[in-house]
């Protein structure tokens, strides 16, 4: 900064800071920060370092702009700047220095840009050409809260009042042990997706094999729906 022979200054102040793991306290944050003053007339220079705990470091992976929102909120950004980057071991794509929420917002959105043109540079021409057809895709994920390995029965309900049922083989199961997400493709909008709708499966709890999920009577109210009722009572009534 006062090596070159083209500064007038003799005397200079400048800092630097940043945000990190305590480098002898493990598990714990810190923020670290220098300030040095030179003075080239008199060959002197100062350098004063605070090492301090008392910090809002922190970071998240963020899927939407209201995790990023909640996460701005929770370090009191803008506080202090926010860098943005494409994920923890990746930094082909960073913005630093982000001070003001519109610039946030805005790193975001050419975040999902750059990860989208990475998506359809890896794509098959196949692939690509199902960009262009009108259909739907449904993720579902599974559950398996039992361990018995069964397969998999979907029934899609759609708005033109038509439905359709879709067999996976119990195989599925081998893709993960008590947890298997798949995608379906369907030509309709489905306003209604069941599971095993016709109990052809040993699934002991079909209360969460709905979507939306719907409300069904207790095994106990259905028994008090159902029973003939006191007869010593309706005699006593009458």
């Amino acid at each position: 900064m006062f090596e070159g022979n083209g500064s007038n200054c003799d005397l200079g102040i400048a800092s630097e800071g940043s945000f990190g793991p305590h480098p002898s306290l493990f598990f714990s944050s810190a923020d670290d920060e220098f300030l040095i003053f030179i003075d080239t007339k008199n060959n002197l220079e100062i350098i004063v370092r605070e090492l301090s705990t008392e910090t809002n470091f922190n970071g998240s992976e963020i899927k939407n702009e209201q995790e990023l929102l909640d996460f701005a909120a929770l370090v009191k950004f803008p506080s202090h700047g926010l860098i943005l980057r494409k994920s923890k071991t990746d930094n082909s794509y960073m913005v630093k220095d982000i001070t003001n929420l519109e610039d946030l917002k805005n790193s975001l959105n050419m975040a999902d840009v750059k990860a989208a043109e990475e998506a359809l540079l890896k794509m098959s021409e196949e692939d690509k050409n199902m960009l262009g057809q009108d259909f739907h895709l449904y993720e579902l994920s599974f559950i398996n809260l039992g361990g018995l390995v069964m397969p998999l029965i979907v029934e899609f309900q759609f708005a033109d009042s038509t439905s359709e049922i879709r067999r996976i083989p119990a195989e599925i199961w081998k893709m993960g042990d008590t947890k298997v997400t798949k995608v379906f493709k369907t030509e309709k909008k489905a306003i209604s997706i069941a599971l095993d709708p016709y109990l052809e499966t040993a699934d002991t709890d079909t209360s969460n094999n709905y979507w939306p999920s719907i409300s069904k009577p207790s095994d106990f109210k259905l028994f008090k729906y159902n029973s003939p009722g006191n007869p010593m009572q309706k005699s006593l009534v009458k």
